[in-house]
């Protein structure tokens, strides 16, 4: 769902939004605008289902207003464990308000979910926004002149007033590969961050602060794993069951790794018949030809999704899809989503997805270009030491070197003590460090997908469910107790432990199929020889990529196919960006190593983003 608020605090006119003639409109095509006063005006944009999965049953209706209140319930809402009247786990936008009334910023001990809470104080003309605590959707606010705007699609922020660029913003994003905190790459516009409460108020004032503290989840003597597991696998079962009972046929990510496993270990048989795994790769994946494999010995149904040569012909078109409908979050290289989930709608818009991110330590998880020397500079070394890093980076970055101040060098660095080192004396380096890179970058790094995705899918994902994290974080199956930053395959020993042991618990068989790494999960119960079974399966995994190359993502080849289309856009010079070295890289293959490759794919979309907006 995409959606746009406007609310006018001195009781003016609030203008409607249209999702009319932009691109998204290709997507979702069920708009519905609402004006219940004057000076409120909301849009939602959405795709038409009849039945409605557990994510959506808010959807139809998502605001609730009388003489007192205006609410608009951004997402999806759920009950918490322990407090869902009888069968139903869903909140009426009446049961939401009730709560958020009684309960304020400890409403998240009644409701959980992925969702922002918009109440709007009639009498005081007040508003609070609440976010959810793993906010994996991306939501934004602007609050100018007594007129608050909230959205979900960055585009319709400059269709009312042209943005500007920041430039702290956009340099951090260069850096870490997103703006930190709340700050975007515009002046104007800042991200909603999860667990906060965001008061806007008819004096023009404006202020945040943290309701929900993730960093709370440490816990310095977790439960031992024989003693948490029954409570882990029931609060996750729970999550899964409940949103497969709620949806008639539902599409399943299944492939060569653990995550999409132990999600299918949840699914009864007698539920296979609505179900369809997939997964993505080019012919002779192992991601395809796994989980094939898997679905013929266990009777259920399978579909892959090929990057063949259609699909690389097609890379630019869904490149810029990518770019266009996600307002430039999401660089040209997610292209592949608008190609498979567009595929995968026509079954079913229920889709389970992810597992792995707070289970394994790490150096597991996606924290993709932000964990680097300027970021660790910032928790294990002194100011210098970030400041060299800082420097070096200007020299090589795709912006212009003239835009890497030493005032923005400085603000960096204290916005990151005040926000992450300050406020926790009772953590160490590595904790802090670890929170940092949780709230800045793991969840972030899902905005660049699920930001596009739930364009075409209402995506469950059950590891961003708030019963399950706050039980698994209380047991030392966590990845942050097991080798945090652990480099090798002896200190990460424990990092698939518990997808074994809860496969074990729901359908063992799926430990004893090969994965992609050649080996058999359940290996890894048999101590020192499994561990020895798991780095031989691992070299021949590499071996077979040296000699067969990359099978899932063909990602260097389909990347020249997007730069040839817009040789143009990519070469053209402009102000922000460093030209010279952008167009080197045009011109030979990028080299992937320490991100680079990474940093101009990300680089060049932002560019050619801020060239459709006409900032460039």
């Amino acid at each position: 769902m995409r959606y746009f608020l406007s609310v006018n605090l001195d009781r003016s006119a609030a203008h409607p939004f249209s999702f009319r003639g932009y691109r998204i409109r290709d997507f979702l095509q069920k708009e519905a605008g609402f004006q219940p006063e004057p000076f409120i005006a909301l849009t939602v944009l959405s795709y038409d289902r009849k039945q409605p999965g557990l994510l959506e049953q808010n959807w139809g209706r998502p605001w609730y207003n009388d003489e007192q209140y205006f609410m608009f319930l951004a997402g999806s809402v759920l009950f918490r464990n322990g407090h869902t009247k009888g069968d139903k786990g869903v909140p009426t936008p009446e049961e939401v308000l009730d709560i958020l009334l009684k309960e304020g910023d400890n409403h998240y001990q009644y409701l959980k979910g992925n969702y922002y809470l918009v109440l709007l104080r009639k009498a005081r003309m007040e508003v609070d926004v609440y976010s959810s605590p793993m906010s994996l959707h991306p939501a934004f606010v602007r609050f100018t002149d007594n007129q608050l705007l909230f959205s979900n699609y960055l585009e319709a922020f400059h269709a009312l007033a042209p943005l500007s660029v920041g430039l702290q913003g956009l340099v951090e994003l260069s850096l870490f590969d997103h703006c930190l905190g709340d700050k975007t790459i515009y002046e104007q516009v800042k991200l909603i961050q999860g667990g906060h409460c965001y008061r806007f108020m008819a004096d023009g004032q404006a202020n945040a602060r943290v309701v929900y503290d993730v960093s709370g989840w440490y816990t310095p003597a977790p439960g031992p794993r024989a003693d948490t597991l029954e409570g882990i696998n029931e609060a996750l079962k729970r999550a899964i069951n409940r949103y497969i009972e709620s949806t008639d046929r539902l599409n399943v990510a299944l492939t060569g790794g653990f995550d999409g496993r132990l999600n299918f270990s949840f699914i009864e048989p007698e539920d296979y018949h609505k179900v369809r795994a997939f997964s993505y790769g080019m012919h002779g994946s192992l991601q395809i030809s796994i989980p094939e494999y898997i679905a013929q010995r266990l009777g259920f149904r399978y579909e892959p999704v090929y990057f063949n040569e259609g699909f690389e012909a097609a890379f630019p078109t869904h490149g810029m899809d990518a770019i266009l409908l996600t307002g430039g979050i999401t660089g040209f290289n997610r292209g592949i989503y608008p190609y498979a989930y567009n595929t995968l709608k026509e079954y079913s818009r229920s889709c389970m997805i992810g597992q792995c991110d707070m289970i394994r330590p790490t150096y597991n998880n996606p924290a993709g270009v932000i964990f680097n020397d300027f970021s660790r500079a910032l928790f294990f070394g002194a100011y210098d030491d970030f400041k060299a890093h800082y420097k070096a980076f200007a020299r090589q970055s795709f912006l212009a070197p003239d835009l890497y101040s030493m005032d923005i060098c400085d603000h960096i660095y204290e916005e990151i003590q005040a926000r992450y080192i300050k406020p926790y004396p009772h953590l160490d380096d590595k904790l802090r460090f670890f929170f940092f890179l949780l709230k800045e970058s793991i969840m972030k790094y899902w905005h660049t997908e699920f930001h596009l995705v739930d364009i075409f899918v209402d995506d469950y994902v059950s590891f961003a469910d708030l019963d399950f994290l706050e039980t698994l974080f209380g047991s030392a199956y966590a990845g942050i107790y097991k080798g945090l930053f652990a480099k090798n395959q002896w200190e990460r020993r424990k990092a698939h432990d518990l997808y074994v042991d809860l496969m074990s618990l729901n359908n063992n068989k799926l430990n004893y199929f090969y994965n992609d790494r050649f080996l058999k999960p359940g290996w890894l119960k048999f101590g020192l020889a499994g561990l020895a079974l798991s780095a031989a399966g691992k070299q021949l995994a590499r071996m077979r990529d040296k000699r067969k190359g990359d099978t899932t993502f063909n990602m260097d080849e389909w990347s020249h196919a997007f730069y040839r289309s817009q040789e143009e856009a990519i070469t053209r010079k402009a102000a922000l960006f460093n030209t010279e070295l952008t167009d080197q890289f045009f011109h030979r293959k990028p080299i992937d190593d320490s991100g680079m490759g990474y940093r101009y794919n990300r680089m060049i979309s932002l560019k050619i983003w801020l060239d459709h907006l006409g900032i460039n």
